[in-house]
């Protein structure tokens, strides 16, 4: 075999040194591209399912809007509850969205422990309202080992809400939170958001959170409204049964029962329409705990587009002036 001379051979292994490098370049080049466009009708979709969330917002403050121009009252037979997911989808050419508007004054207002001023009727108030919240916490449905233990709670969550340093007799104030190991003021001011119980005294996640033996707090509290009025039209079935003490089960049972009848709608108007139900008669829930009204509304909206889901979850407060507030907004 006749070999190359050595000036060519190396222009050879040049050439192909230099070919293999243009090869290795024009891969990483085409897989960069592809990454890229990849990456690009990614964020496309991405925009598209954030747009999806922004709708489904707009709509539900239109649902609101309706419903108030519709209404006296508030329950779940009002056009937020009751929307037809299907007809909302072709809107969207038959894409995955929903809406769910839930009435958060039908969950109990931990702002509401302590009085508003120092007039007799807050303080009757506020004693109504410890009691049903120590009905609530001793109700078997949540991390709570007796009534003493719902008490110590009960008064390190007004101490921590009240504007003064004076600690109730199981409370605690700041010196309290100062001496723990990473210390911290009490807020002396009401909570903004509900993780902040996690900040109190006798407050644990097991017990705000639930764990696979109870329930969690969070699921029936509300950080928003002072005046500690549940709507009893569209009130979860145990905060039903909190209402006042001895409450069957086939009493909570009834009331659901009757204010999810289409024909009683007109009777939802009236804070005592209970007594209208095979609800006990020997039982009767204090007005200063009842409204048929909503303020605020918690909404989460659902997108889903190819393989990609967001999530948008916000607060809206609807005022008795018929504007409407976005408090927060939080796309996941």
């Amino acid at each position: 075999m006749k070999l190359l001379p050595d000036n060519q051979g190396m222009a050879l292994l040049l050439v192909l040194f230099v070919v293999g490098i243009l090869i290795s370049v024009t891969v990483e080049i085409g897989s960069t591209v592809n990454w890229q466009l990849y990456s690009s009708h990614n964020q496309a979709d991405t925009v598209r399912l954030d747009a999806m969330l922004s709708s489904g917002l707009n709509i539900s403050f239109a649902l609101l809007t309706k419903d108030e121009q519709a209404t006296v009252t508030d329950s779940l037979l009002d056009p937020w509850a009751i929307y037809d997911s299907d007809a909302l989808s072709s809107f969207f050419d038959g894409e995955g969205i929903t809406i769910q508007i839930n009435d958060l004054t039908g969950k109990l207002q931990v702002n509401s422990l302590i009085p508003a001023n120092k007039s007799e009727s807050e303080k009757s108030r506020v004693i109504l309202q410890r009691k049903l919240w120590l009905r609530f916490l001793t109700s078997g449905h949540f991390a709570v080992e007796g009534e003493e233990e719902a008490e110590s709670l009960l008064d390190a969550l007004s101490d921590w809400i009240d504007k003064d340093d004076e600690e109730r007799p199981m409370g605690a104030e700041s010196n309290y939170y100062q001496s723990l190991e990473q210390g911290h003021e009490c807020a002396n001011a009401p909570f903004i958001r509900p993780e902040e119980l996690l900040a109190v005294k006798g407050m644990t996640k097991e017990l705000l959170y639930g764990t696979k033996e109870h329930e969690g707090l969070i699921n029936y509290i509300d950080v928003y409204g002072q005046d500690g009025k549940i709507n009893i039209n569209t009130a979860n079935p145990l905060i039903l049964s909190i209402l006042a003490p001895g409450i069957p089960e086939d009493g909570v049972e009834a009331l659901v029962e009757y204010r999810t009848d289409e024909s009683n709608k007109d009777a939802l108007n009236n804070i005592s329409w209970y007594k209208n139900t095979s609800f006990p008669s020997d039982i009767t829930i204090s007005p200063q705990l009842l409204t048929v009204n909503g303020d605020y509304y918690q909404v989460n909206v659902k997108a889903e587009y190819k393989n990609l889901r967001r999530q948008g979850v916000g607060t809206i407060h609807r005022l008795t002036s018929g504007q409407q507030n976005l408090l927060s907004w939080k796309v996941e």
